[in-house]
């Protein structure tokens, strides 16, 4: 074999030996690690999914129990004493609680009045002070929350005495299961939010501990799970504690910390274990699952025997394309050696000899520098290790022979460069064929856009230069803006008559053509001033994207420069800026109106987020259209006068309220897009919600009162928010967030509940058909009335009227 050969079979192995067994390691290790992450994400999915499943039905259940306490009969009922003998009363107290039942099964409910001395279960009826445990239903008077939860161990740690405790010992031997389940107690205070120290009252729901266990361990992938209350302690164990000691420690410091929910390791009497928790916000349990790291791991024994026969394979594979490849690579260059005239064993001496050159003085040089090598050594045949040599050399001679004419044309490439942008700009060059000249003389490919910069020199009057001198200052200057600009981003530079014309090519990562060509253009400008001491002006075009518009590009940089008639010298002037006057169509102007009419609006109705979003399109508007930059002003100061007039309309100041930033002089001296919207959200809406805000406070309780007024007043007319909308001079989608806000309920269930007493009033007192009460109250059907009087009340117009009676003659 070859050593060039073996060399490169060597070479190959490594180059493919090294990425296998770098994948392989890289391989295993994030495999490893993938297999106890996704153990790790599967446990903690279906922790959080076990927690959703135990809080969904407990937060249904505590919804539920709401909805029950603040029942309008609920209510009404705590108020009275209950005897034994008021059987429709009690008969209506537990039909709630076997709404309650259909959530789920509940051990005991009860409904309990301390003022009255009555409890309410769903079997009986008792008194307070014949319960069991009065004085653990008295202390949960003391609790300071208006609900809360009472597990077996956490009524130990509050110092309560659990139902369970205060079992006696003949009770529990007589083995009654009611006696001995455990129970977890949601606890209500009645009324939810009393305004007195003490409620009246309590509903307490009862939970045995087996129900929720059974929710809990519903999923056998979880390892073992335990569920630790507020207090640290597990309620679900059935008399066994934990096999973890201290878990529940090291659980809450996690807690404590703030994280809610997260995975750890942890070693418990010499086991490792991988710790999977979740924090319920509903009442504060924590769930645990505890599953051995060793079981994680497990799998990993197969990734790794996997893995190493794979890399084998790989390896032994490697180092047979390594041979068949390496052979591959090594023909062209036994071809090459063909090609240039070489055998196995030529004698590359005598044919170098034949090939001398005469002419080339460098190649001679480096020619006797190569014969010096081979003196001594002429007719001795050369070795394959010389074939590179050989080759060398072939490639050196073409190239130095080639190089005079190169440095011929090199010569005339700028001149050629030059007539070719000339004629380009003048028109004269069709774009096919200019685009050959540009793959020959390498200008740059116009990728996003291009654009036409023409120069001249303002004056040269009162400088140290004199007219004679312009064309050679233009020669400087094209010379200049040659070195300004990268080859990359211009085609050459050009003098043209009395302009020093270039075309710029916009980068392709640039975001901002306009910007970008105007950069270029001050750098010019900026040099010329600084190292010349010249004043010129430069006309942009706009940008264009084919060849073709280059001449139509040329005529507007020359048109742009005949601006400075008006403007002055020393400019940069962008043909698309200027000023032509063109008049703002009457449909713009009314499009602006609309919008600003929407911003001083979305202020009035307190619909602040809706107001930046409102005047970001009025911005956009206004740059968008053809609106000459003397209108800016006006539109400007139109709307921020808007906004000084709904200041004093609410009573305040402009200058109290929105301050000393606000003034029209201020908006006036802004110049950019950026500094009008930065100012008007800041120095003008901002303050202005603050002020409207701090008044809207105050005005809440009134206009919820009036609201309510006039539903007492017009009960028995079509209400709707519109019409409160119409007399209250407010919107309505303002007027249902302030009367939800302080009364607690929609205005359209305040408006049917209060209806639904009247109509009790009139079954009770009247006998009146239903048909017109329903119409007397406004409703189009009778049938609508009785499905709106059963869904509140609880039952049929005809049935109330029913049952009263029956009441009365009783």
């Amino acid at each position: 074999m070859s050593k060039y050969l073996y060399r490169l079979f060597l070479i190959m192995v490594i180059l493919g030996s090294l990425p296998v067994l770098v994948i392989g390691i890289f391989s295993y290790t994030l495999a490893a690690g993938d297999v106890e992450q996704k153990v790790q994400d599967g446990n903690a999915q279906l922790l959080n999914e076990t927690q959703l499943r135990v809080d969904q039905v407990l937060k249904t259940l505590q919804l539920s129990a709401v909805q029950y306490v603040n029942s309008p009969f609920v209510t009404e009922t705590m108020k009275q004493p209950l005897q034994s003998g008021d059987f429709e009363k009690i008969r209506n107290l537990t039909t709630g609680f076997n709404n309650l039942q259909t959530i789920t099964s509940l051990d005991q409910i009860r409904l309990i009045n301390f003022e009255h001395n009555w409890v309410v279960s769903g079997t009986s009826f008792s008194q307070v002070s014949d319960a069991e445990d009065q004085s653990v239903l008295r202390s949960y008077r003391h609790n300071r929350n208006s609900m809360f939860w009472v597990t077996d161990t956490s009524i130990a740690n509050n110092g309560y005495t659990s139902n369970i405790d205060m079992i006696s010992e003949d009770e529990l031997d007589s083995g009654s299961p009611e006696k001995e389940t455990k129970v977890t107690s949601m606890v209500f205070k009645i009324p939810l939010l009393p305004s007195t120290g003490e409620p009246r009252g309590l509903l307490v729901l009862d939970i045995a501990n087996d129900e929720i266990d059974n929710w809990v361990t519903s999923s056998t992938r979880l390892g073992q799970i335990y569920v630790f209350d507020q207090y640290q302690q597990e309620f679900l164990d059935n008399g066994q504690s934990t096999q973890y000691p201290g878990l529940q420690n090291e659980v809450f410091a996690h807690v404590h910390q703030g994280e809610r929910q997260g995975f750890f390791n942890w070693k418990s009497e010499g086991e490792e274990v991988g710790v999977t928790y979740s924090s319920s916000t509903l009442n504060g349990w924590v769930y645990v699952s505890v599953v051995s790291i060793g079981q994680i791991t497990s799998q990993t024994r197969k990734i790794a025997v996997l893995t190493i026969s794979v890399c084998v394979a790989m390896l032994l594979l490697t180092a047979l394309l390594a041979f068949l490849s390496s052979r591959r690579m090594y023909s062209p260059v036994s071809k090459l050696m063909q090609l240039l005239g070489a055998s196995d064993s030529v004698d590359y001496t005598g044919r170098l000899k034949a090939e001398e050159p005469s002419t080339d003085t460098g190649y001679r040089r480096l020619w006797l520098g190569h014969r010096k090598g081979l003196a001594g050594d002429q007719h001795k045949p050369v070795k394959r290790r010389d074939e590179f040599a050989y080759i060398g050399e072939q490639v050196e001679r073409m190239r130095l022979t080639g190089r005079e004419l190169e440095e011929q044309i090199r010569e005339q490439v700028p001149q050629l460069r030059e007539l070719s942008v000339i004629k380009l700009i003048s028109g004269q060059i069709p774009a096919n064929e200019f685009e050959r000249r540009r793959l020959i003389y390498g200008f740059p490919e116009s990728v996003r856009s291009m654009a036409v910069l023409v120069l001249q020199i303002d004056t040269v009057q009162g400088t140290r230069y004199e007219e004679t001198d312009r064309e050679l200052l233009l020669f400087a200057i094209n010379n200049m803006v040659s070195e300004l600009i990268s080859v990359e981003h211009r085609f050459s530079p050009v003098l043209i008559e009395q302009s020093q014309v270039s075309i710029l090519v916009e980068p392709a990562d640039n975001e901002d053509a306009t910007s970008w060509y105007h950069s270029q253009a001050e750098r010019v400008r900026t040099q010329i001033q600084d190292y010349l001491s010249l004043s010129v002006s430069i006309g942009i075009s706009r940008p264009f994207e084919h060849y073709q518009g280059a001449p139509d590009a040329y005529g507007e940089g020359l048109e742009a420069l005949k601006q400075r008639m008006s403007l002055g010298n020393k400019l940069i002037i962008h043909f698309e800026d200027i000023d032509h006057s063109t008049p703002m169509e009457v449909a713009v102007y009314t499009q602006l109106k609309q919008l600003e009419d929407r911003i001083i609006q979305s202020l009035q109705n307190g619909d602040y987020e809706q107001t930046p979003l409102y005047f970001d399109e009025y911005i956009r508007h206004v740059m968008d259209k053809e609106i000459h930059f003397r209108d800016y002003p006006v539109l400007l100061t139109q709307l921020a006068a808007r906004v000084y007039e709904m200041v004093q309309q609410k009573g305040g100041t402009v200058n109290g309220v929105l301050g000393k930033k606000a003034s029209l002089h201020r908006l006036l001296e802004l110049q950019t897009v950026e500094e009008i919207r930065y100012w008007f959200t800041h120095a003008l809406f901002e303050p202005l919600q603050q002020f409207l805000q701090s008044q809207s406070e105050s005005q809440y309780i009134n206009i919820a009162d009036q609201m309510i007024q006039i539903i007492q007043q017009r009960y028995e007319q079509d209400l709707s928010l519109e019409m409160c909308a119409e007399q209250l001079n407010f919107h309505p989608v303002y007027l249902s967030r302030v009367f939800k806000k302080e009364t607690g309920i929609k205005f359209s269930d305040y408006v049917a509940e209060y209806r639904m007493n009247q109509a009790k009033k009139w079954l009770e007192t009247t006998d009146w058909r239903i048909a017109d009460i329903a119409e007397k109250l406004s409703y189009s059907n009778t049938t609508a009335f009785i499905r709106i009087f059963r869904k509140i009340v609880g039952t049929t117009p005809g049935k109330y009227r029913e049952e009263h009676r029956s009441r009365k003659l009783i």
